[in-house]
């Protein structure tokens, strides 16, 4: 990661008596500094500065300006002073800012360098509630703001030279210069109606920061999000940071219970303690009493009553110029001046283990709620990935996660997990004192949709058929009916995205998706109105509509492959679902054959190779049923796209539905369809070993083939026919390799360039062109990895450690092999490493490891093959085995292979990294 010196104002804060404070009470200590971390970070946020760390009780930040930071330093302490003063001398967490300006080393985040060390020292010098600053920060500021400093002399500073001149700021007073606008609260009313004590506020860090940033710049700013998700605890935890910046104070004015939009004015004037008659006027009466007010105005839960909150909010907006409102809402206001923030669900881990649960939001609040209840509750390593799970499969709700929290004293961690299919019956028993709605799971959901109107809750409902998210397309495929065309499905979509129910993602096309939960409580309102088995075959025909038409258009060469590819992957969980109800639903065959057939090349892409085999097997159940032929023809001929080792098709099998394919599309009179089904057929010809069957198939698509035809069945056709046809000479091989690679670049098909490459490198080293073998292959990885097949990357990486390893340049040759397990299918058959990787441990004098890599990767092979395994590349074996004899007998060699075919994947690639270290065994293994 790069790193850039750079001048900064720093700023360095700590807390006075720290270690005396935790030692009286810990956990009133722990609390009182998140709160006091809250109160900086948004205004330090506000002054356009950046937070670098806040270890323990420290604070260090950043700024552009030296007047922000000194600013800054003044806020702060103005802010905290009021609240420590009500608080026993004893208690008091009083704060010491250092500040200086100087030149930095910036790296990952962090600051470096002695003009953070000189910020802290001058902390250390700062008086409680103080501020302490450089001589260069006087310096700077001096014409700029109109406060005193007292000189402290020169400093020194541990490891640096020269000493520091420091100079104390003479506090200035409380004045108001800080806030937005100077007014006295009237001595009749209180200042504020925050609640004293707040709850933790679990992984909000950022949003506070960013709430604040946003409050800083715009008078409204209104927190979006789903119920649940917390935006009341986020507002509460901002006012209460800002509290003491507002003259007239900061009110949260609760609306969740009001069930007549009139009453909004008269609740609002009530809570702020306006007793004239505002209370019972208009919202432009109650805007004008505010007129001269200085207010932070926080309005909760408005999403029932927003149009009267919107009329209100606009008339602040243009007669309260210091009044401020933050708005909570599932929807925004939409008015002149609104900016929106939309809050998103907790943080949940993003690596495995305890380490990284613990660190994580969601986590954190689980195992928090749960003390709660448990104080002996504690999570470990047995209990981590249950817990983790749950926390996932609710989507990271604080809600949803507080509600499951509540369960585990009856039904433990993996009770609640095993029984979230029932989420909406299991997740109740909330707190007593929270809202009506907020007591149990369902009611929060059901809330949010019984706000929306008639057509805008059936699309709701609707869509809980998608798995995994959709895009706009789908959704119209499959929701758009007699009630709904596609234009009121878009405005539906648009309308839940608005109103938090459905989440966008960005993207091309943008995709949306209904968290967990709002997924299962539309699909029991879809159960509910006897739609659900309706709209789940308008979901499988609505997939394998979209399926078809978009290989239609790659076949056509309107689309590229590889944007195909980038376009149905984020699909899969779709593809799965109509699959699985196709498959289980009587009279479906012809959709369970449909899925399977324009799937295939998605799913070697994706690597789901065992997926794949089980739907190709499960298919076939259905060969009998009445199916247009096309359909037949193109499903017979992908059964063997993939070799029967994986396929779960035995060879004859294959080459029996091959025949009847080519029969079809020979009667359906189908060139281009026959023509791709003879390259299939010569790939699997080829991979059992029938080079005569290979060679007449591949001959017979070469003869048909027109130059009119999409590129890259011309391109399947050139690389297949030079792959497979034995009788060609060298100059036909290399003519024909190369218009397979000029055919796949041209319409942007990076699987089709990586087979070619393969099969030119494997023409390449078994005629001894060692070094365009290498060429080859430096040039397909050096190009786009997206969305590739790692079996047919490990192939061709494989194919390279043997050209390098044949060229004497063993050191590249071990970097690729030990990159190619960073890419090897996490469990797959190990074959996928190919023989150069033997060749090169017999290169590198480690005799023994090669046979025990040739012993593991032909006991693999053998494991589960309906046919005897051929290799993807040259045959190297004779030549390893060559080499092994030439030093050793066969009996020696026979062990070796054995102790080979009995190692485990973590086995196997122990012996290909220890290249880097000759002469070591592997664990267990003797040499």
């Amino acid at each position: 990661m790069p790193r850039s010196r750079k001048l900064a104002a720093i700023m360095s804060a700590d807390v006075v008596g720290y270690s005396r404070l935790m030692g009286e009470d810990d956990e009133a200590t722990v609390d009182a500094l998140l709160g006091l971390r809250r109160t900086v970070t948004a205004l330090v946020v506000a002054r356009r500065g950046r937070i670098v760390d806040t270890a323990g009780d420290s604070v260090l930040a950043e700024f552009a300006s030296a007047v922000e930071a000194l600013r800054c330093a003044v806020d702060i302490q103005h802010a905290l002073a009021p609240r420590q003063a009500a608080l026993a001398p004893s208690r008091r967490m009083m704060l010491r800012i250092g500040l200086n300006l100087g030149d930095i080393l910036e790296h990952a985040g962090g600051l470096y360098g002695d003009g953070v060390n000189i910020a802290a020292r001058l902390q250390a010098l700062a008086q409680p509630g103080g501020v302490c600053v450089s001589g260069n920060v006087q310096e700077q500021v001096a014409s700029h703001v109109p406060w005193a400093f007292d000189d402290a002399g020169e400093q020194l500073v541990k490891n640096i030279a020269r000493p520091v001149r420091a100079f104390h700021l003479r506090m200035p007073p409380d004045d108001g210069t800080f806030v937005t606008t100077e007014v006295t609260p009237p001595a009749s009313r209180a200042h504020g109606n925050l609640p004293v004590d707040l709850p933790p506020l679990f992984g909000r860090d950022d949003a506070l920061a960013t709430l604040g940033g946003l409050m800083h710049t715009h008078r409204l700013v209104t927190v979006a999000g789903p119920g649940g998700v917390g935006k009341t605890t986020l507002a509460q935890a901002f006012a209460h940071s800002q509290a003491a910046l507002w003259r007239d104070g900061a009110w949260m004015v609760e609306l969740a219970a009001l069930s007549d939009g009139n009453l909004v004015n008269g609740v609002v004037a009530k809570t702020i303690g306006i007793e004239s008659t505002a209370s019972s006027g208009g919202p432009r009466e109650l805007a004008a009493t505010l007129a001269s007010q200085s207010m932070l105005l926080v309005l909760d839960n408005c999403e029932h009553v927003v149009a009267p909150v919107s009329v209100l909010v606009e008339q602040l907006l243009h007669q309260a110029p210091g009044v401020r409102v933050l708005c909570t809402s599932q929807e925004p206001l939409h008015i002149g001046g609104e900016q929106l923030f939309r809050l998103g669900p907790l943080g949940l881990p993003q690596a495995p283990g305890l380490a990284a649960a613990l660190s994580a939001a969601a986590v954190r609040l689980f195992v928090e709620r749960v003390r709660a209840l448990l104080p002996e509750f504690t999570l470990d390593d047995g209990l981590c990935d249950d817990a983790v799970a749950l926390c996932r499969k609710l989507d990271g709700l604080p809600l949803a996660i507080e509600l499951a929290a509540a369960r585990v004293p009856l039904l433990g961690v993996s009770g609640v997990l095993s029984r979230l299919g029932e989420r909406l019956r299991m997740l109740h028993s909330g707190s007593r004192t929270a809202l009506e709605r907020h007591r149990t799971l369902r009611a929060t959901l059901a809330w949010s949709h019984n706000l929306l109107e008639p057509a805008e809750r059936a699309i709701h409902r609707r869509i809980g058929v998608f798995a995994g998210g959709f895009t706009l397309e789908l959704a119209q495929r499959t929701v758009a009916g007699d009630d709904a065309d596609a234009w009121s499905v878009l405005d539906g979509i648009g309308a839940l995205v608005d109103r938090s129910l459905l989440v966008a993602e960005s993207g091309h096309p943008p995709r949306y998706r209904l968290l967990e939960s709002g997924r299962a409580f539309a699909i029991e309102q879809l159960i509910e109105t006897g739609e659900h088995a309706h709209y789940l075959q308008r979901h499988a025909e609505g997939v394998a509509a979209v399926l078809v038409d978009t290989i239609a258009r790659v076949e056509a060469g309107r689309q590229t492959m590889d944007s195909f590819i980038d376009l149905l992957a984020p699909e899969i969980d779709n593809i799965r679902a109509a699959f699985e109800w196709a498959l289980r639903t009587p009279g479906q065959h012809t959709l369970a054959l449909t899925i399977p057939a324009y799937s295939v090349e998605l799913m070697q892409r994706l690597d789901l190779l065992d997926e794949l085999r089980r739907w190709l097997t499960a298919a076939q159940a259905f060969l009998d049923d009445p199916v247009p032929p096309p359909l037949l023809a193109r499903y017979l001929a992908s059964t063997a796209v993939i070799p029967p080792q994986q396929s779960g098709l035995t060879a004859d099998l294959q080459a029996q539905h091959l025949q009847r394919a080519e029969a079809l599309f020979r009667t359906l009179g189908d060139p281009q369809g026959l023509a791709w089904t003879l390259c299939i057929h010569g790939f699997h010809a080829h991979w059992i070993g029938d080079d005569a069957t290979a060679e007449r198939v591949m001959s017979e698509a070469h003869a048909l083939r027109c130059d009119d035809w999409p590129p890259w069945l011309l391109g399947t056709i050139a690389t297949r026919r030079a792959s497979f046809v034995q009788s060609l000479d060298a100059a036909a091989v290399e003519q024909s390799m190369a218009e397979g690679l000029r055919r796949y670049r041209q319409v942007g098909d990076s699987r089709g360039v990586m087979v070619t490459v393969n099969n030119w490198m494997v023409q390449c080293l078994a005629n001894d062109r060692h070094e365009q073998a290498i060429a080859l292959g430096t040039e397909a990885l050096e190009g786009s990895l997206r969305h590739m097949s790692r079996l047919l990357l490990t192939s061709v990486m494989d194919g390279l450690v043997a050209a390098l390893t044949l060229t004497g340049d063993l050191v590249r040759a071990q970097h690729v092999a030990t990159d190619m397990l960073q890419h090897r299918r996490r469990g797959a058959r190990l074959t996928t490493l190919g023989d150069g990787v033997a060749l090169l441990a017999a290169h590198q004098g480690r005799l023994d490891d090669a046979a025990r890599l040739l012993g593991a990767m032909e006991a693999d092979a053998a494991s589960d093959s309906a046919v005897p395994y051929r290799g993807r590349g040259p045959d190297l074996e004779p030549s390893v085995m060559a080499m092994l004899r030439a030093a050793h007998g066969e009996d020696r060699i026979a062990r070796w292979r054995a102790e080979g075919a009995a190692l485990d994947p973590a086995g196997i690639e122990a012996l290909v990294r220890r290249g880097f270290s000759p002469g070591r065994a592997p664990p267990g293994q003797a040499t």
